[in-house]
Protein backbone atom coordinates (compact mmCIF):
# COMPACT_ATOMS: atom_id res chain seq x y z
CA UNK A 1 0.00 0.00 0.00
CA UNK A 2 2.67 2.01 0.22
CA UNK A 3 5.84 3.35 -1.77
CA UNK A 4 9.34 3.91 -0.53
CA UNK A 5 11.57 5.62 -2.37
CA UNK A 6 15.20 7.04 -1.53
CA UNK A 7 17.34 9.58 -3.72
CA UNK A 8 21.07 9.83 -3.75
CA UNK A 9 21.25 13.76 -4.43
CA UNK A 10 24.96 15.78 -4.67
CA UNK A 11 23.38 19.14 -3.89
CA UNK A 12 26.13 22.42 -3.96
CA UNK A 13 24.75 23.39 -0.64
CA UNK A 14 26.93 24.46 2.40
CA UNK A 15 26.29 21.97 5.56
CA UNK A 16 24.73 24.51 7.78
CA UNK A 17 21.59 24.52 4.72
CA UNK A 18 21.53 20.97 3.94
CA UNK A 19 18.08 20.88 5.53
CA UNK A 20 16.93 23.04 2.70
CA UNK A 21 16.44 19.33 0.92
CA UNK A 22 13.91 18.15 3.74
CA UNK A 23 11.68 20.96 3.20
CA UNK A 24 12.17 20.59 -0.17
CA UNK A 25 10.92 17.13 -0.56
CA UNK A 26 8.00 17.53 1.88
CA UNK A 27 7.07 20.65 -1.06
CA UNK A 28 7.39 18.84 -3.88
CA UNK A 29 6.30 15.46 -2.58
CA UNK A 30 3.14 17.29 -1.40
CA UNK A 31 2.80 18.84 -5.07
CA UNK A 32 2.86 15.65 -6.57
CA UNK A 33 -0.09 14.08 -4.27
CA UNK A 34 -2.31 16.54 -4.74
CA UNK A 35 -1.72 16.86 -8.54
CA UNK A 36 -2.82 13.21 -8.81
CA UNK A 37 -5.91 13.61 -6.10
CA UNK A 38 -8.19 16.28 -5.37
CA UNK A 39 -7.06 17.02 -1.43
CA UNK A 40 -5.39 19.27 0.61
CA UNK A 41 -1.52 18.02 1.52
CA UNK A 42 -0.24 20.17 4.76
CA UNK A 43 3.29 19.66 6.19
CA UNK A 44 4.44 19.58 9.81
CA UNK A 45 7.88 20.67 10.54
CA UNK A 46 9.97 19.38 9.96
CA UNK A 47 9.58 16.38 7.81
CA UNK A 48 6.10 14.52 8.33
CA UNK A 49 3.12 15.85 5.41
CA UNK A 50 -0.88 15.08 6.85
CA UNK A 51 -4.01 14.53 4.64
CA UNK A 52 -6.67 16.09 7.12
CA UNK A 53 -5.05 15.36 10.48
CA UNK A 54 -3.41 12.11 9.60
CA UNK A 55 0.17 11.71 8.61
CA UNK A 56 0.43 10.08 5.39
CA UNK A 57 3.80 10.79 4.78
CA UNK A 58 7.33 10.63 6.29
CA UNK A 59 10.55 12.46 5.36
CA UNK A 60 14.28 11.21 6.27
CA UNK A 61 17.14 13.03 5.36
CA UNK A 62 20.52 12.11 5.72
CA UNK A 63 24.12 14.12 4.92
CA UNK A 64 27.84 13.27 4.26
CA UNK A 65 29.76 16.11 4.61
CA UNK A 66 32.96 17.30 3.14
CA UNK A 67 35.20 18.16 5.74
CA UNK A 68 37.79 20.07 4.01
CA UNK A 69 35.71 21.94 1.34
CA UNK A 70 32.88 22.67 4.27
CA UNK A 71 29.80 21.52 1.91
CA UNK A 72 27.41 18.33 1.22
CA UNK A 73 29.50 15.45 -0.25
CA UNK A 74 26.36 13.58 -1.14
CA UNK A 75 22.76 13.48 0.88
CA UNK A 76 20.53 10.54 0.99
CA UNK A 77 16.74 11.65 0.81
CA UNK A 78 14.50 8.87 1.66
CA UNK A 79 10.55 9.45 1.10
CA UNK A 80 7.86 6.99 2.27
CA UNK A 81 3.97 7.75 0.90
CA UNK A 82 0.96 6.08 2.51
CA UNK A 83 -0.65 5.60 -0.75
CA UNK A 84 -3.72 3.35 -0.12
CA UNK A 85 -5.10 2.08 3.52
CA UNK A 86 -3.48 -0.99 5.02
CA UNK A 87 -6.58 -2.79 5.60
CA UNK A 88 -6.27 -4.75 8.66
CA UNK A 89 -2.42 -4.52 8.91
CA UNK A 90 -2.24 -1.04 10.78
CA UNK A 91 -0.94 -1.51 14.33
CA UNK A 92 -3.13 -1.09 17.19
CA UNK A 93 -3.77 2.97 17.69
CA UNK A 94 -1.50 3.74 14.80
CA UNK A 95 -4.86 4.16 13.26
CA UNK A 96 -5.70 7.22 14.64
CA UNK A 97 -2.71 9.19 13.60
CA UNK A 98 -1.72 7.32 10.56
CA UNK A 99 -3.90 7.78 7.20
CA UNK A 100 -2.80 7.53 3.29
CA UNK A 101 -3.61 9.34 -0.17
CA UNK A 102 -6.80 7.05 -0.81
CA UNK A 103 -9.61 6.14 1.27
CA UNK A 104 -10.81 2.89 1.44
CA UNK A 105 -12.74 1.62 -1.81
CA UNK A 106 -10.92 4.56 -4.18
CA UNK A 107 -8.62 3.25 -6.93
CA UNK A 108 -5.27 4.51 -6.23
CA UNK A 109 -2.78 5.74 -8.89
CA UNK A 110 -0.10 3.33 -10.22
CA UNK A 111 2.53 3.20 -7.96
CA UNK A 112 5.10 3.15 -10.23
CA UNK A 113 3.64 6.27 -11.94
CA UNK A 114 3.73 8.51 -8.84
CA UNK A 115 7.06 7.35 -8.34
CA UNK A 116 8.09 9.02 -12.06
CA UNK A 117 6.07 12.37 -11.10
CA UNK A 118 8.06 12.63 -7.84
CA UNK A 119 11.20 11.72 -9.28
CA UNK A 120 10.58 14.37 -12.08
CA UNK A 121 9.81 16.75 -9.61
CA UNK A 122 13.13 15.79 -7.25
CA UNK A 123 15.24 16.40 -10.53
CA UNK A 124 13.45 19.56 -11.51
CA UNK A 125 14.16 21.51 -8.06
CA UNK A 126 18.15 19.78 -8.30
CA UNK A 127 18.38 21.70 -11.86
CA UNK A 128 16.56 25.15 -10.14
CA UNK A 129 19.07 24.67 -7.15
CA UNK A 130 22.29 24.24 -9.10
CA UNK A 131 21.39 27.29 -11.81
CA UNK A 132 20.05 29.62 -8.99
CA UNK A 133 20.65 28.36 -5.37
CA UNK A 134 19.48 31.62 -3.93
CA UNK A 135 15.74 32.08 -5.57
CA UNK A 136 15.16 28.01 -5.88
CA UNK A 137 15.68 28.55 -1.83
CA UNK A 138 13.64 31.75 -1.60
CA UNK A 139 10.77 29.78 -3.13
CA UNK A 140 10.44 26.47 -1.98
CA UNK A 141 10.76 28.10 1.29
CA UNK A 142 7.80 30.06 0.54
CA UNK A 143 5.59 27.17 -0.61
CA UNK A 144 6.94 25.35 2.89
CA UNK A 145 5.71 28.19 5.05
CA UNK A 146 2.11 28.25 2.74
CA UNK A 147 1.76 24.33 3.65
CA UNK A 148 2.70 24.51 7.09
CA UNK A 149 0.32 23.47 9.86
CA UNK A 150 2.40 24.63 12.49
CA UNK A 151 2.51 28.63 12.31
CA UNK A 152 0.67 30.50 14.36
CA UNK A 153 -0.48 27.17 16.55
CA UNK A 154 0.68 26.36 19.86
CA UNK A 155 3.49 23.20 20.14
CA UNK A 156 4.82 21.04 22.49
CA UNK A 157 8.50 21.18 21.77
CA UNK A 158 9.75 17.11 22.46
CA UNK A 159 13.04 16.59 23.91
CA UNK A 160 13.85 19.63 25.18
CA UNK A 161 13.23 20.00 28.98
CA UNK A 162 13.99 23.46 29.05
CA UNK A 163 11.27 25.01 26.12
CA UNK A 164 7.82 22.44 26.66
CA UNK A 165 5.49 24.58 25.00
CA UNK A 166 5.69 27.06 22.30
CA UNK A 167 4.00 29.32 19.82
CA UNK A 168 5.58 28.71 16.42
CA UNK A 169 5.83 31.64 14.73
CA UNK A 170 7.68 31.66 11.71
CA UNK A 171 10.59 29.31 9.27
CA UNK A 172 13.28 30.89 8.26
CA UNK A 173 15.48 30.10 4.91
CA UNK A 174 17.04 27.45 6.65
CA UNK A 175 13.80 25.41 7.56
CA UNK A 176 14.83 26.02 11.34
CA UNK A 177 11.32 26.71 13.17
CA UNK A 178 11.32 30.03 15.30
CA UNK A 179 9.16 29.70 18.49
CA UNK A 180 8.51 32.25 21.05
CA UNK A 181 7.91 30.91 24.94
CA UNK A 182 5.49 32.12 27.40
CA UNK A 183 7.76 35.16 28.23
CA UNK A 184 8.19 36.45 24.42
CA UNK A 185 11.73 35.40 24.29
CA UNK A 186 12.13 33.54 20.26
CA UNK A 187 14.26 30.32 20.13
CA UNK A 188 15.60 28.80 17.08
CA UNK A 189 14.73 24.89 16.32
CA UNK A 190 17.25 23.57 14.24
CA UNK A 191 15.87 19.65 14.47
CA UNK A 192 13.85 18.18 16.75
CA UNK A 193 10.48 17.33 16.82
CA UNK A 194 7.08 18.95 17.32
CA UNK A 195 3.46 18.20 18.29
CA UNK A 196 0.78 20.66 17.57
CA UNK A 197 -1.69 21.12 20.18
CA UNK A 198 -5.46 20.88 20.17
CA UNK A 199 -6.75 24.76 19.21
Amino acid sequence: GGLYISFVLRPNLPVNQAVIMTAAAGVLTAEVLESVKDCTITIKWVNDLFRGDKKIVGILTEAATSWEGGGVDYLVLGIGINVKPLEGECPEGLEKIAGSLYDPGEKPILRSRLAALLIGRVFDFMEALEKDPRQATKDIMAAYRRRSNVLNRKVRVIGDPLLTEALAVDIDDQGFLIVEDEGGLRHTLSSGEVSVLPL
